[in-house]
């Protein structure tokens, strides 16, 4: 990895970084945050007591953890507050990627410096700045969610209660992590999986401190009761969550882009799980094609070597991607929460032997930036629509995963010498 490269990726990441906290900062201070005001609106009902899922037109719609989290901060009012998170966000995005790219650098047992591994993390970073501009400027919560995904990845084998904790703090902020669950179960990685399910009760009752238990446990009955509508795809009840309708026309991902296309919400999951199926049977097809275990001795352990590490990172990779691409509420933003999945692509980018190897991995996360952000909205308002319908955004990161990181990332660990080599 030269200097140059390195200098250049820090510099120009930085530079993009600094503008866009400096921007969204300011619109902080004008209180012109849209989701944090639905944020702190939520803050203000749980200090007064107030019906927590009307705020907002029903904006809130998640468990109380962050609402309550938030409270003392809203004593700022609407504006500081909004300054504060800003600044908050702004500084655990970088966070995030630097976890990421630890966590890869650690897989591949690289030698890599602290100035090599933050341009890594710019690298990974700047393909989806875009999205983290969003992020920021609608003030949401999704630096949080990659933060807990990147964590995770980064402590999945040396650290299994730390990133079990992870887990289980960021279901508490939007419900994406819990593809983890059927993970950690399948690969029997025991302490990581307990850590989770007991650290997913304590942050959900943490909120009884203050509030009691019975007004909590009626805002999670409110919180999960929306989640299952939106699963169902159906109209909310009175004692649930608002959670936009399957076939919402912001929604990119494949369950709600076939709901629009089929207008059968039935039919729109059916199909999304037969994509799913032929999707797992590609890569297992990958596996196999490297001669590789999908699940024969396929158990996490902490002394898991180089190898073991870096395929449990590509399964975690994996799993993210899913969540994202099959989840009927994804919506452009929530692209930013694919950070470690580009950063690690940056780091097989720059390890891999192969120079075709590595420039098409480039390649790739480049076509997944352009994805990000063609067509302009605002300027051809009617090609975004058909990007959303055609879940453009989500094909290109499902491609950047099997075609690239997971692709060239099975290579390396069979270079390496892999406990799960099918004899």
């Amino acid at each position: 990895m030269s200097i140059h490269f390195v200098r250049t990726v820090l510099i120009v990441a930085s530079v993009m970084w600094a503008v866009i906290v400096v921007i969204t900062a300011i619109d902080g201070l004008e209180a012109d945050l849209d989701d944090y005001r639905c944020f702190y609106m939520g803050a203000r009902a749980i200090v007064e007591d107030g019906p927590l899922y009307e705020v907002y037109q029903g904006g809130y719609i998640y468990p109380p953890l962050l609402a309550w989290v938030l409270a003392p901060v809203s004593e700022l009012g609407e504006a500081g507050s909004a300054f504060v998170w800003t600044l908050a966000m702004a500084a655990l995005a970088p966070l995030a990627a630097w976890l990421a790219a630890a966590a890869v650098r650690d897989a591949l047992s690289a030698d890599w410096t602290r100035w090599q591994t933050a341009a890594i993390a710019a690298s990974g970073m700047i393909v989806v700045m875009e999205k983290f501009q969003r992020v920021l400027q609608q003030g949401n919560s999704d630096v949080l969610i990659a933060l807990g995904f990147a964590a995770a990845m980064r402590w999945a084998v040396s650290r299994p209660i730390a990133a079990g904790l992870a887990i289980a703090l960021t279901l508490n902020v939007k419900y994406l992590p819990v593809a983890f669950l059927p993970y950690l179960a399948v690969r029997r990685h025991w302490r990581a999986l307990a850590a989770t399910v007991v650290g997913v009760l304590l942050f959900a009752f943490l909120p009884s401190i203050t509030l009691g238990v019975s007004k909590n446990l009626d805002y999670l009955s409110h919180a999960f009761g929306g989640l299952g509508s939106s699963i169902a795809g159906e109209q909310r009840a009175e004692t649930a969550a608002r959670i936009w309708p399957l076939t919402w026309h912001r929604a990119e991902g494949f369950p709600s882009a076939l709901a629009r296309a089929t207008g059968q919400n039935r039919l729109a999951w059916l199909i999304t799980l037969g994509i799913a199926g032929l999707v797992f049977v590609q890569g297992w097809a990958l596996y196999a094609s490297r001669g590789l275990s999908l699940f024969a001795r396929r158990a996490i352990t902490p002394d898991a070597d180089r190898s073991d590490r870096l395929l449990v990172l590509l399964e975690l990779c994996g799993l993210l991607v899913a969540v994202l691409v099959f989840s009927p509420q994804t919506i452009g933003r929530h692209f930013a929460i694919a950070l470690p999945v580009t950063v690690v692509g940056a780091g097989l980018a720059v390890a891999h032997p192969s120079r075709l190897a590595r420039a098409a991995l480039w390649a790739m996360l480049g076509w997944f930036m352009l994805a990000l952000i063609l067509p302009p909205g605002g300027v051809v308002e009617s090609a975004v629509q058909v990007w959303r319908d055609v879940s453009g955004a989500a094909l290109a990161l499902l491609c950047l995963y099997l075609y690239g990181v997971l692709w060239f990332g099975l290579d390396l660990v069979r270079r390496r010498s892999p406990a799960w080599v099918v004899s």
